[in-house]
């Protein structure tokens, strides 16, 4: 098994590093690849259109195949992941790439990709600023494109015709080469994605999308929304706004809206896409604040730490789908439902000895003032991270590695960290074996912090200090690193250990 996976507008192959961890541990026969060189491509200003970063990632998956031929020559099975746009690039890629190698179609996954485009109808006006991407025509080619207001001369005949209408050309290539897939799915989310409409994303036009109904003293969580099997028929009839017939409802080129007013789509580009058969999943999410558009991928660098670690969780469950799609075995989902669900935790300060094996937000409550509080679960610790506003807090998991970090006050978290890690003025019989940390606190007086791995000890030399010198020595008494403008210091520190 082969997957191949491409990101999205000014995106980069870091955004799978979740996907790709997931993956890894969950399917470890599988060979897995993010697209690598639609990177700049994809980016406005200096970015190509959505059919030139098709050719690049033809032409990159191929050589991988290739590759893999030449390693190993038993048969391949490919499979294609592709989040927002790079949904998008992977059905234009794939007629190059199944035309020219002996790759067997898996399945075909695709995250929030506008696979309708991304124009709002008049139920969502604050999303209306997607219909005038044909402005950024001159410097992000893609814009036009993905709101289906490019002409791009793609059709066999000479005729300029929108990219998305080549791509949903029932008897085109790219619908030819997509149907060949075992499965199609697509994944979108229910409400909030202020990039894509939900109806777009999920090839869904039918049902009006509402806010989930969260159950009583739920703060955050997420789930399925809906589920569907779809069988390629006949387009269903959308629902038009008030007074926008024009007397040629039936026409191929005419536009529509999806049930909840969201979606502006043409009717030509739906009926193309579900002349094959889909698997359409919508997820509900219930955040504070969340970057839904990225949610499906757990992109961590645009994410609150009680968002990523939901995200994680969705990722988790889609590797799963992932796995029995290709395995030929049904979804099987039910919705709605809530997969995470969190309450508010009863908060109370804990003692360090409390916080042993255990999830701890360290959070100082005045000068020098540290409190520590300890939680049984993630979920709940990031909550109460997150709710902390200004105050400087470290979040520390339950192997004692810091996690994350908040706060306006900056010098706070040297003071947390070492009241998180007890010292001493001498090495007792504790500390042998033992990573250890020296530092001078005040002229000729040296302390000492002692670690159990390598990573605690070097993640508190480089974050619990400023300024000051200090060394740090691994458990056979050798001296691995120093750091701090004072020399002298770190001279003292080595002669005290």
């Amino acid at each position: 098994n082969v997957c191949v996976l491409c990101h999205g507008v000014a995106g980069s192959a870091e955004d799978w590093k979740t996907w790709l961890e997931l993956l890894r541990e969950k399917l470890p026969d599988w060979r897995v690849r993010p697209c690598d060189s639609v990177k700049l491509g994809s980016t406005p200003i200096i970015g190509k259109g959505v059919h030139s970063l098709a050719s690049l990632v033809a032409a990159e998956v191929l050589a991988w195949l290739r590759e893999i031929e030449a390693e190993d020559a038993r048969p391949t099975t490919l499979h294609c992941i592709g989040h927002s746009m790079g949904g998008l690039v992977l059905r234009g890629a794939i007629p190059e790439i199944l035309d020219a190698s002996s790759t067997e179609p898996g399945v075909f996954l695709t995250l929030s990709s506008p696979h309708l485009g991304v124009q709002a109808s008049w139920g969502a006006p604050w999303e209306m600023w997607r219909n005038l991407a044909f402005i950024f025509r001159p410097l992000w080619p893609q814009a036009p494109q993905l709101a289906v207001q490019d002409y791009t001369r793609l059709d066999p005949s000479g005729e300029k015709v929108p990219y998305l209408m080549s791509l949903a050309d029932p008897v085109g290539r790219y619908v030819g080469a997509l149907r060949r897939f075992r499965s199609r799915i697509c994944v979108t989310m229910s409400r909030r994605d202020v990039v894509i409409p939900t109806a777009s994303g999920a090839l869904w036009v039918d049902r009006s999308w509402t806010e989930p109904v969260a159950p009583a003293g739920q703060v955050a969580g997420w789930g399925f929304e809906a589920s569907s099997s779809h069988v390629p028929s006949p387009v269903p009839r959308a629902v038009e706004p008030p007074g926008a017939g024009n007397g040629h409802e039936e026409e191929d080129d005419t536009w529509t809206a999806s049930a909840d007013r969201h979606c502006w789509f043409p009717r030509q580009l739906l009926r193309g896409l579900l002349t094959l058969s889909w698997e359409r999943v919508v997820l509900r999410l219930q955040l504070s604040r969340p970057s839904v558009h990225v949610f499906t991928i757990g992109k961590r660098s645009e994410q609150s730490e009680l968002e990523h670690c939901l995200s994680r969780d969705c990722v988790s469950c889609l590797v799963d789908l992932l796995d029995r799609a290709a395995r030929g075995l049904d979804l099987d989902i039910e919705a709605p439902c809530w997969i995470r669900s969190l309450e508010a935790p009863a908060v109370t300060a804990s003692s360090r000895s409390e916080c042993i094996g255990k999830w701890v937000v360290a959070a100082e409550e005045g000068a020098h003032n540290v409190k520590f509080y300890a939680f049984e679960e993630e979920l709940q610790a990031k909550y109460f991270f997150e709710t902390l506003g200004a105050t400087s807090r470290i979040l520390y998991n339950p192997s004692c590695a810091e996690e994350s970090r908040a706060g306006a006050n900056l010098p706070a978290f040297k003071t947390i960290h070492w009241a998180y890690w007890p010292s001493s003025c001498d090495l007792s019989e504790a500390s042998r074996g033992r990573w250890v940390v020296g530092a001078e606190h005040g002229v000729g007086r040296v302390r000492f912090w002692h670690h159990e791995t390598e990573e605690l000890a070097r993640s508190f030399f480089a974050k619990a200090f400023t300024l000051s010198a200090r060394v740090l020595f691994n458990p056979d008494g050798m001296e691995l690193c120093r750091a701090g403008f004072n020399k002298f210091a770190q001279q003292t520190v080595i002669r005290t250990f």
